[in-house]
């Protein structure tokens, strides 16, 4: 994995330390990670109908406020009891 150093002024240190805080990164790189991420390679909106859109908002407001939980396939196949299928 490649490294980057970058130099930045207060006020910009300000703001990204703000959403960082705000938006719950992990850390500064995270947060960067993400920024490129939808820079370069945004989401097509056009590729998904307005229900899609609407219900993967809906999945991720979920997620953010703790009504839904992320959990690892393997984590689901346990509880669904799914590993030998």
């Amino acid at each position: 994995m490649a490294t980057f150093n970058i130099s930045l002024n207060d006020e910009l240190v300000k703001v990204i330390n703000q959403e960082i805080k705000k938006r719950k990164y992990a850390n500064r790189s995270e947060f960067f990670r993400e920024l490129i991420r939808n820079t370069f390679f945004p989401i097509n909106e056009e590729v998904l109908d307005e229900k899609e859109v609407v219900e993967l908002t809906a999945r991720i407001r979920g997620i953010k406020k703790g009504r839904e939980k992320i959990v690892s396939l393997k984590e689901f196949d346990k509880k669904f009891n799914l590993k030998n299928v």
